[in-house]
């Protein structure tokens, strides 16, 4: 009666046919049913819901139907993995692997692997990641199928920004693009877009920046993608912040976080509530600072990022030096480097140090005496973190601290050094566009 009745959108009454055909012994209806719900869920940013759904439509599932075990493993990885159980999100993951292997269905072999690659990113394990995604990348190419090389060619860009090779990043992005457009794959084109706007704000082109930004949040509204706007609006807000514009940024990260929360994403709420942190420092709201990362803590630590929870606890020693509170500084500060010796990402390193350095050159101006030591650990510090964003291939952030190398220097008198930091600064920003002569850093969105 209810497949009668239900016509041709039966989605609202998924859950009760399955539990009909359960009752009435048709095991591999009622799975049917429930994986199907499962997938409207994972659609509606619901993943508690779908992964209820995929565990029992796993226990109903038929044994020996291994296609459907495969799906059903790959969506419930998709469902743990955006409750942030990176563990459980794996165990899926890697059965679907499994299964493909026996059923040598090399293109879902490859999608399982892609997933295990993004499993792995979220935790921070970039050169496992990196190792799956280019077994992906190989089967793609082998089966000649232009999204999945696409999706991968984008992750491995993503994988090699992160350990600091942009320009090798900036031609992975090429490819993916160029596949994007012919596929008329507006969430690939979003994603590329998004990746193409951080090439340009670690040079320091902060106006390209935003407009590539600004381009990807449009794509992904086209494609009603909460979690994509989040994502854009995250990034968007990052590149205000570094124009002076604190109270758009902050607006801007107050929208993505309520967003973020809706399709539960636990990472993105974290970096979101890390960034309203920061914005909150700025603006010298340090009650709304103290409280936001408060909350950004906990849900790093849920995350299970530890580049999260490193970020986190580096704008809590930013808030306390701030308020004269060295101890707790230097013991969120201590935190951060044990969490981020971890991993290897020079960029985070870079900042960890330039904090320190923070740390010490505000306990040197605030402190009577003026004690040079504190000085001289603030420009050793910085020197370290120039060297760490050189690796990373960061532009902006070396030269952001190429200018607080010659603050300290100016303060200490010696004038001519803190010139030479300065007409250092300069040249880099100068010669940002040198990164690549690629039109698609050179110019503007269509």
């Amino acid at each position: 009666w209810l497949r009668v009745h239900a016509g041709a959108s039966p989605a609202a009454h998924l859950r009760l046919l399955a539990h009909h055909a359960e009752m009435a012994g048709d095991r591999s209806r009622a799975a049917e049913y429930s994986w199907k719900a499962a997938r409207n869920a994972l659609r509606n940013h619901q993943p508690g819901e779908a992964q209820s759904l995929l565990l029992q439509a796993d226990g109903l599932a038929n044994e020996s139907d291994r296609p459907t075990r495969m799906e059903i493993a790959l969506d419930l990885g998709d469902a743990r993995l955006a409750l942030s159980d990176v563990d459980g999100a794996l165990v899926s993951y890697q059965s679907a692997l499994h299964i493909a292997w026996q059923l040598r269905q090399r293109s879902k072999g490859a999608e399982a692997l892609v997933r295990i690659g993004r499993a792995e990113t979220s935790a921070a394990r970039y050169d496992t990641a990196y190792r799956h995604f280019e077994s992906a990348l190989r089967l793609y190419e082998e089966r000649n199928e232009p999204s999945g090389v696409a999706t991968v060619c984008l992750m491995l860009g993503k994988m090699l920004w992160v350990k600091g090779s942009p320009g090798e990043a900036l031609q992975s992005y090429r490819k993916a693009e160029r596949l994007y457009e012919q596929l008329r794959d507006k969430r690939g084109q979003a994603d590329v877009s998004d990746a193409f706007a951080s090439l340009h704000y670690d040079r320091g082109d902060l106006r390209s920046a935003e407009t590539y930004y600004r381009k990807a949040i449009q794509l992904w509204n086209t494609i009603d993608d909460p979690r994509g706007v989040a994502t854009g609006l995250c990034n968007l807000g990052v590149a205000w912040l570094e124009r002076g514009s604190t109270r758009k940024a902050i607006k801007a990260w107050e929208e993505a976080l309520e967003l973020a929360t809706l399709t539960g994403n636990l990472g993105l709420q974290s970096a979101l509530a890390a960034n309203l942190g920061e914005g909150f420092i700025v603006a010298e709201r340090y009650d709304d600072a103290s409280e936001i990362l408060n909350k950004a803590a906990d849900v790093a630590g849920r995350s299970g990022n530890p580049s999260l929870v490193a970020e986190v606890a580096l704008n809590q020693a930013t808030l306390a030096f701030k308020q004269g509170q060295w101890e707790d500084s230097v013991a969120s500060i201590e935190e951060a480097r044990r969490v981020a010796s971890t991993i290897s990402v020079p960029r985070l390193m870079g900042r960890l140090e330039r904090v320190t350095g923070d740390l010490f050159f505000e306990r040197y101006r605030k402190t009577e005496s003026h004690p040079p030591r504190h000085a001289k650990n603030a420009i050793k510090h910085y020197r370290h973190a120039i060297n760490l964003y050189v690796d990373a291939g960061s532009n902006l952030e070396s030269t952001k601290t190429h200018e607080l190398l010659a603050d300290v220097l100016e303060v200490l008198g010696r004038s001519n050094d803190a010139a030479r930091e300065r007409d250092v600064a300069r040249e880099i920003r100068d010669a940002y566009a040198s990164l690549s002569d690629d039109p698609v850093l050179d110019g503007s969105p269509d």
